[in-house]
């Protein structure tokens, strides 16, 4: 369903040949017909999708500050994000795809990081836990409604990374999300400052001589 004219009825990428896909499956080509990106890759380049440099990468890069993400996660992470794609309501803009990609990836470093894989985690309410410093507070109620998506449309994904309960005990351990005030004068209140400043302007002005 991704809104591009890169994937039509009939296009090798359009309808997956299983699920989840083949390693071989095309997920994103180019306008020419190539494949730019296969499921069975562990960097996915949508560039051509989205018209700026947009690469998902599910495994850990040789970068020093990368992330660790396991290759059992590595598969659940791009089943996840597969589904996105071909599941029921899909997504339709690649920016959104990105946003979720980012949002759900701290459950795969995590889990990771712990030695489970993510659709385990269910069964470690202590992990559960530890995530719930991971996520960021701001974008606490996306990455909810992500998890109750993905439990909800189990039998069409063919996974889950939590239920009900684990969703209950992560969201009561996600700390508020306080937004900042922003300095703000109301206009009827700054209306009557500026009303008071000139009657006082023009009262000083009317007694400057007697000063």
């Amino acid at each position: 369903n991704i809104s591009t004219a890169l994937a039509s009825p009939g296009d090798s990428n359009f309808i997956p040949d299983s699920w989840p896909p083949s390693p071989d499956f095309p997920i994103c080509l180019s306008s020419k017909g190539e494949v730019l990106a296969r499921y069975g890759e562990n960097i996915w380049d949508l560039s051509e999708w989205a018209g700026y440099v947009l690469k998902l990468r599910f495994s850990s890069s040789n970068r020093k500050d990368s992330p660790f993400i396991s290759p059992a996660n590595t598969e659940i992470f791009k089943q996840v994000v597969a589904y996105w794609l071909y599941g029921p309501k899909a997504i339709r803009e690649p920016r959104t795809l990105h946003i979720q990609y980012e949002i759900i990836k701290p459950i795969f470093t995590h889990c990771s990081k712990q030695g489970i894989d993510a659709t385990a985690l269910h069964r470690y309410p202590s992990v559960i836990e530890s995530l719930s410093k991971e996520v960021w507070p701001s974008q606490a109620n996306t990455f909810i409604h992500l998890l109750h998506n993905l439990w909800s449309q189990r039998e069409y994904s063919g996974l889950f990374i939590l239920d009900p309960d684990g969703i209950a005990i992560l969201t009561a351990m996600i700390p508020e999300h306080i937004k900042p005030q922003t300095a703000y004068i109301p206009p009827r209140i700054w209306l009557y400052q500026v009303g008071k400043l000139k009657e006082f302007l023009e009262d000083f002005e009317a007694h400057i001589q007697d000063l």
